[in-house]
C-alpha cells in the first residue's frame, strides 16, 4: 500500500513510526508539509516532497492512502483542515494505532458506560447522516453539559 504523510514535525515522526510498524506492505512515498523550509529534507528516511499542491499529482500516480502527522495540542482545527483536504482529493485517511498502545489497568468500562457510548454513537450517526441531524448538535450539547455538570457535582446519576 502506497501512503503519503501530511506533516514533517515531531508528531509526524511518531505517526510515521506507527504507520511503518502497522503493516509490512506499507510504502511511505513521502511527506507533505506547508512549511517550505522542510521541503527536500528527510524525516526518518521519508523525503518531504513539497506541500498540499502535490496531492492531485500523487493521487494520479496511484497513491490512495494518507496519514495525518500534524500536531494539535490546543487546536485540532489544522488537523481537521488536513483531513477535509485529503477527502476532497479522494484519499483514504488511515487510522493509525501504535502496536505498543495499552489501556491502563485502572481504566474501567462498565455496562452503563458501554450503553452510553452506544447511545452517543447512534446520536452522532444521526447528526452526520440525516438531513435534520445537525439541528440536534447544540440542544444535545447543552443537555449533556448540564447532565455532566450534575454528575460531576453530585456523583453518579
Amino acid at each position: 500500500m502506497r501512503v503519503i504523510g501530511i506533516g514533517a514535525g515531531g508528531h509526524a515522526k511518531v505517526v510515521l513510526e506507527c504507520v511503518r510498524a502497522m503493516r509490512d506492505d506499507i510504502e511511505v512515498v513521502g511527506l507533505l508539509d506547508a512549511d517550505k523550509e522542510h521541503h527536500g529534507q528527510s524525516v526518518l528516511g521519508a523525503t518531504v516532497l513539497g506541500g498540499d499542491e502535490l496531492l492531485e499529482k500523487l493521487h494520479a500516480q496511484g497513491v490512495r492512502h494518507a496519514f495525518i502527522g500534524v500536531g494539535g495540542v490546543r487546536d485540532n482545527a489544522p488537523r481537521r483542515r488536513v483531513f477535509d483536504n485529503l477527502l476532497r482529493h479522494h484519499f483514504e485517511v488511515l487510522t493509525v494505532i501504535s502496536d505498543t498502545a495499552i489501556v491502563s489497568p485502572s481504566a474501567a468500562v462498565g455496562v452503563g458506560s458501554v450503553g452510553w457510548m452506544l447511545t452517543l454513537g447512534a446520536i452522532m450517526a444521526i447528526e452526520k447522516n440525516v438531513s435534520w441531524g445537525r439541528r440536534l448538535s447544540i440542544p444535545l450539547g447543552v443537555v449533556l453539559c448540564v447532565w455532566g455538570t450534575g454528575v460531576a457535582v453530585g456523583g453518579d446519576p
